[in-house]
Protein backbone atom coordinates (compact mmCIF):
# COMPACT_ATOMS: atom_id res chain seq x y z
CA UNK A 1 0.00 0.00 0.00
CA UNK A 2 1.52 3.36 -0.53
CA UNK A 3 2.39 6.01 1.64
CA UNK A 4 1.85 9.44 1.24
CA UNK A 5 2.95 12.57 2.17
CA UNK A 6 2.57 16.22 1.52
CA UNK A 7 5.33 18.93 1.12
CA UNK A 8 2.63 21.32 0.79
CA UNK A 9 -1.19 21.10 0.45
CA UNK A 10 -3.28 17.98 0.71
CA UNK A 11 -5.42 17.49 -2.93
CA UNK A 12 -7.17 15.22 -4.26
CA UNK A 13 -6.95 15.65 -8.07
CA UNK A 14 -7.95 13.86 -11.68
CA UNK A 15 -4.84 13.99 -13.34
CA UNK A 16 -2.47 12.48 -16.14
CA UNK A 17 -0.79 9.37 -14.01
CA UNK A 18 2.85 8.72 -15.22
CA UNK A 19 3.59 5.68 -13.56
CA UNK A 20 2.32 3.33 -10.60
CA UNK A 21 3.91 1.47 -7.49
CA UNK A 22 2.37 0.15 -4.26
CA UNK A 23 6.02 0.32 -2.42
CA UNK A 24 7.10 3.41 -2.47
CA UNK A 25 5.99 6.70 -0.52
CA UNK A 26 4.87 9.25 -2.68
CA UNK A 27 5.61 12.95 -2.17
CA UNK A 28 3.15 15.70 -3.75
CA UNK A 29 4.20 19.53 -4.36
CA UNK A 30 2.84 22.88 -5.82
CA UNK A 31 5.66 24.72 -8.12
CA UNK A 32 6.97 26.51 -11.03
CA UNK A 33 8.95 25.07 -14.42
CA UNK A 34 12.14 26.72 -14.17
CA UNK A 35 15.07 27.07 -16.76
CA UNK A 36 18.59 26.59 -15.23
CA UNK A 37 21.20 28.59 -16.89
CA UNK A 38 24.03 27.63 -15.44
CA UNK A 39 23.10 23.89 -17.53
CA UNK A 40 22.50 24.79 -20.52
CA UNK A 41 18.76 25.25 -20.23
CA UNK A 42 18.06 22.44 -18.33
CA UNK A 43 14.69 22.77 -16.94
CA UNK A 44 13.50 21.80 -13.53
CA UNK A 45 10.57 22.45 -10.87
CA UNK A 46 11.10 24.97 -8.56
CA UNK A 47 8.41 23.89 -5.55
CA UNK A 48 6.86 26.18 -3.60
CA UNK A 49 9.24 25.63 -0.87
CA UNK A 50 11.80 26.58 -2.71
CA UNK A 51 13.51 23.12 -3.51
CA UNK A 52 14.27 21.95 -6.65
CA UNK A 53 13.44 19.50 -8.40
CA UNK A 54 14.23 17.40 -11.18
CA UNK A 55 12.28 14.71 -12.73
CA UNK A 56 13.77 11.18 -13.52
CA UNK A 57 11.16 11.42 -17.10
CA UNK A 58 13.38 13.36 -19.83
CA UNK A 59 10.79 14.05 -21.71
CA UNK A 60 8.31 15.02 -18.95
CA UNK A 61 9.12 19.45 -18.89
CA UNK A 62 9.02 21.04 -22.31
CA UNK A 63 10.54 24.31 -23.28
CA UNK A 64 6.83 25.81 -24.43
CA UNK A 65 5.45 25.30 -20.50
CA UNK A 66 8.82 27.45 -18.71
CA UNK A 67 7.26 29.94 -15.71
CA UNK A 68 4.01 27.56 -15.80
CA UNK A 69 2.56 26.84 -12.38
CA UNK A 70 2.47 22.96 -11.92
CA UNK A 71 1.27 20.54 -9.34
CA UNK A 72 2.86 16.47 -9.12
CA UNK A 73 3.28 14.25 -7.16
CA UNK A 74 6.30 11.77 -6.96
CA UNK A 75 8.68 9.88 -5.20
CA UNK A 76 11.97 9.94 -4.13
CA UNK A 77 15.16 7.89 -3.18
CA UNK A 78 16.59 11.50 -1.74
CA UNK A 79 15.80 12.98 1.25
CA UNK A 80 13.42 15.41 0.58
CA UNK A 81 14.50 18.14 2.74
CA UNK A 82 17.64 18.48 0.16
CA UNK A 83 17.55 21.53 -1.70
CA UNK A 84 17.59 19.52 -4.48
CA UNK A 85 15.61 16.16 -5.25
CA UNK A 86 15.61 13.65 -7.97
CA UNK A 87 12.10 12.93 -9.03
CA UNK A 88 10.22 9.57 -10.32
CA UNK A 89 7.39 11.35 -11.12
CA UNK A 90 3.66 9.71 -10.80
CA UNK A 91 1.25 12.75 -11.37
CA UNK A 92 1.99 16.01 -13.68
CA UNK A 93 -0.51 18.73 -14.17
CA UNK A 94 -0.38 21.95 -15.91
CA UNK A 95 -2.54 24.41 -13.95
CA UNK A 96 -5.72 26.03 -15.81
CA UNK A 97 -4.33 29.44 -15.81
CA UNK A 98 -7.69 32.42 -14.92
CA UNK A 99 -8.18 35.37 -17.38
CA UNK A 100 -7.11 38.68 -15.90
CA UNK A 101 -9.48 41.69 -16.83
CA UNK A 102 -8.48 45.77 -15.28
CA UNK A 103 -12.13 46.36 -15.56
CA UNK A 104 -15.26 44.49 -13.62
CA UNK A 105 -18.10 43.89 -15.86
CA UNK A 106 -22.17 43.11 -15.21
CA UNK A 107 -21.44 38.80 -15.63
CA UNK A 108 -22.48 36.65 -12.99
CA UNK A 109 -20.68 33.84 -11.14
CA UNK A 110 -21.66 30.78 -10.52
CA UNK A 111 -20.44 29.72 -6.59
CA UNK A 112 -17.33 28.77 -5.64
CA UNK A 113 -16.61 26.73 -2.89
CA UNK A 114 -13.20 27.34 -2.11
CA UNK A 115 -10.56 24.57 -0.71
CA UNK A 116 -7.44 27.11 -0.79
CA UNK A 117 -5.86 30.24 -1.63
CA UNK A 118 -2.38 31.47 -1.47
CA UNK A 119 0.64 33.15 -3.34
CA UNK A 120 3.94 31.58 -4.34
CA UNK A 121 6.62 32.14 -6.67
CA UNK A 122 4.38 35.08 -7.78
CA UNK A 123 1.25 32.99 -8.91
CA UNK A 124 -2.25 33.35 -7.03
CA UNK A 125 -3.44 29.73 -7.08
CA UNK A 126 -6.42 28.50 -5.69
CA UNK A 127 -7.86 25.01 -5.18
CA UNK A 128 -11.96 24.87 -5.44
CA UNK A 129 -14.24 21.86 -5.52
CA UNK A 130 -16.26 21.96 -8.86
CA UNK A 131 -18.99 19.69 -10.73
CA UNK A 132 -19.29 19.30 -14.37
CA UNK A 133 -20.61 16.32 -16.41
CA UNK A 134 -17.20 15.09 -17.53
CA UNK A 135 -13.11 15.73 -18.37
CA UNK A 136 -14.05 17.32 -21.57
CA UNK A 137 -17.13 19.28 -20.53
CA UNK A 138 -14.74 20.99 -17.37
CA UNK A 139 -12.13 22.40 -19.91
CA UNK A 140 -15.22 24.73 -21.09
CA UNK A 141 -15.74 26.14 -17.80
CA UNK A 142 -14.04 29.90 -17.00
CA UNK A 143 -12.57 31.05 -14.35
CA UNK A 144 -11.52 35.11 -14.43
CA UNK A 145 -10.60 37.32 -11.61
CA UNK A 146 -10.82 40.92 -12.06
CA UNK A 147 -9.30 44.17 -10.83
CA UNK A 148 -11.73 46.02 -8.66
CA UNK A 149 -12.80 49.68 -10.41
CA UNK A 150 -11.04 51.62 -7.47
CA UNK A 151 -7.62 50.24 -8.00
CA UNK A 152 -7.68 50.24 -11.26
CA UNK A 153 -6.18 53.51 -10.90
CA UNK A 154 -3.67 52.60 -8.68
CA UNK A 155 -2.33 49.64 -10.62
CA UNK A 156 1.11 51.39 -11.30
CA UNK A 157 1.83 52.21 -7.89
CA UNK A 158 2.46 50.35 -4.69
CA UNK A 159 -0.73 50.17 -2.37
CA UNK A 160 -1.33 48.62 0.74
CA UNK A 161 -4.28 46.41 -0.57
CA UNK A 162 -5.80 45.44 -3.93
CA UNK A 163 -9.33 44.58 -4.20
CA UNK A 164 -10.33 41.47 -6.84
CA UNK A 165 -13.12 39.80 -7.69
CA UNK A 166 -13.16 35.86 -8.58
CA UNK A 167 -15.75 34.84 -11.24
CA UNK A 168 -16.38 31.56 -11.75
CA UNK A 169 -18.37 30.64 -15.44
CA UNK A 170 -19.76 26.65 -15.56
CA UNK A 171 -20.72 27.43 -18.92
CA UNK A 172 -24.35 25.71 -17.85
CA UNK A 173 -22.72 22.06 -17.40
CA UNK A 174 -24.04 19.72 -15.87
CA UNK A 175 -23.10 18.41 -11.84
CA UNK A 176 -22.71 14.56 -12.90
CA UNK A 177 -19.20 14.35 -11.59
CA UNK A 178 -17.28 16.10 -8.55
CA UNK A 179 -14.07 16.83 -9.67
CA UNK A 180 -11.17 19.14 -7.67
CA UNK A 181 -9.94 22.00 -10.00
CA UNK A 182 -6.38 24.09 -9.85
CA UNK A 183 -6.37 27.65 -10.85
CA UNK A 184 -3.73 29.94 -11.41
CA UNK A 185 -2.88 33.54 -11.96
CA UNK A 186 0.63 34.97 -12.72
CA UNK A 187 0.92 38.01 -10.85
CA UNK A 188 3.40 39.57 -12.69
CA UNK A 189 3.16 43.41 -12.80
CA UNK A 190 -0.68 42.93 -12.84
CA UNK A 191 -0.42 43.44 -9.61
CA UNK A 192 1.57 45.17 -7.28
CA UNK A 193 0.36 45.76 -3.51
CA UNK A 194 1.39 43.92 -0.13
CA UNK A 195 -2.29 42.28 0.48
CA UNK A 196 -4.90 41.07 -1.83
CA UNK A 197 -8.40 41.34 -1.14
CA UNK A 198 -10.51 38.34 -3.37
CA UNK A 199 -14.12 38.39 -3.72
CA UNK A 200 -16.15 35.32 -4.34
CA UNK A 201 -20.00 33.96 -4.64
CA UNK A 202 -21.02 31.40 -2.31
CA UNK A 203 -24.04 29.53 -1.97
CA UNK A 204 -24.30 32.10 1.32
CA UNK A 205 -23.34 35.33 -0.23
CA UNK A 206 -20.45 36.85 -1.07
CA UNK A 207 -17.11 35.93 1.09
CA UNK A 208 -13.98 37.93 0.84
CA UNK A 209 -10.24 36.17 1.92
CA UNK A 210 -7.67 38.13 2.32
CA UNK A 211 -4.04 36.63 0.94
CA UNK A 212 -0.12 38.92 1.48
CA UNK A 213 1.84 39.24 -1.48
CA UNK A 214 5.48 39.50 -1.24
CA UNK A 215 7.28 39.63 -4.81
Amino acid sequence: MKKFFLILTTIIIASCSLDDSDNEALYQAYGVIKEDSRTSGKLYVRSDEGRVILPSQSNLLSNEDRDSRVWMTFSTADNVELDTIKANVYDFLIVTQMDFKTQNDESVSDNVYLQNMWVAQDYLTLIMNVAAGSDNSLKNHKYTMFLDEESVNSIEEVSDTVHLEFKYDRNDDTNTKSFTKIVALKLDDKINAKVLTVKYKTDSGFKEQIVTYTK
